[in-house]
């Protein structure tokens, strides 16, 4: 391992960092004292027949000493600048809403982990950008989702990282894991997690959903998590959320039209294409 991750990680504890669920984290804002950044590329691929749907996010993992944030880095960037609007009313937030036909955004979600298993997942109206958002629903997964990791021997190295493999069945996909007791953290991407050290790299059997590490660093950073105006925090299921995104990509133009809103082209046209737009988003990273 090069000189300079091992000074990254100089200030890792060797035991594996403790993060819990306070019950302050059911508030309607939760605070975050960040002091710990990892940063992963997410490749997916929405339509499952066709590879060159394959586009490539960057999120990031947020370690405080209570609990670990993972989302995306545009997501990030969408709530930097509401808060500023909130906080100095500078940012003109009331240009029309564009909405793409058929774009559903699934990828709105912020997920909350403890070192006991729980997690918990916020997400802007049901995931759907068709208007200014409303309430923002959250739902919890069991304790249990990360209990079944069938660890292997096999070993490779990764960024200069050995690296350990473990695989299990979640959200309908078997994902194989490659994670490293070299960076003693017991965590990971998305909702995964309660290994005995960081995961550096994550795929299911299908290849089409990925997660590869990209760095680690050491960061002092407060986060305040859905700091909104005139929002509502909604507790939801999990099920629910899922029929509901559907319910509003397959009703978008029904629901655009009820709200206000006009389509500029031919009705007919509008809702073949909006069809067209659903068959190929087929592949959301859980079936």
């Amino acid at each position: 391992m090069n000189l300079n991750k091992r000074v990254k990680l100089l200030s890792l504890s060797v035991s594996t960092v403790a993060l819990f669920f306070s019950t302050a984290i059911y508030a309607q804002s939760d605070r975050l004292k960040v002091h710990k950044k990892v940063l992963y590329n997410m490749t997916f691929q929405m339509d499952s027949l066709n590879t060159a749907s394959k586009t490539t996010e960057l999120t990031e993992l947020l370690l405080s000493d209570t609990v670990s944030l993972f989302r995306t880095l545009h997501k990030a960037e969408q709530d930097a600048t509401y808060a500023a609007y909130i906080n100095n009313k500078v940012i003109q937030l009331s240009a029309p809403v564009v909405v793409t036909i058929g774009k559903i955004n699934n990828l709105n979600y912020q997920i909350l982990k403890s070192n006991t298993g729980q997690i918990k997942v916020y997400d802007e109206y049901s995931g759907s950008n068709l208007n200014h958002v409303k309430e923002i629903n959250y739902y919890t997964e069991p304790a249990t989702a990360m209990d079944s990791w069938k660890l292997s021997s096999d070993t490779i190295t990764i960024d200069q990282f050995l690296c350990q493999k473990a695989e299990i069945d979640f959200g309908g996909r078997h994902w194989t894991a490659w994670f490293s007791t070299e960076i003693p953290i017991s965590d990971g991407p998305y909702k995964f997690g309660k290994l005995p050290g960081l995961i550096l790299r994550l795929e299911d059997s299908s290849k089409t959903w990925k997660f590869e590490f990209q760095s680690i660093q050491n960061v002092d950073e407060d986060i305040e998590l859905n700091k909104k105006e005139n929002v509502e925090i909604k507790k939801i299921n999990k099920d629910k959320l899922f029929k509901d995104r559907r319910y509003y990509q397959k009703n978008m133009l029904s629901i655009m039209e009820s709200n206000g809103g006009s389509i500029a082209e031919d009705r007919k046209a509008a809702q073949e294409r909006l069809n067209e737009v659903i068959r190929k988003d087929n592949n959301w990273i859980e079936l």
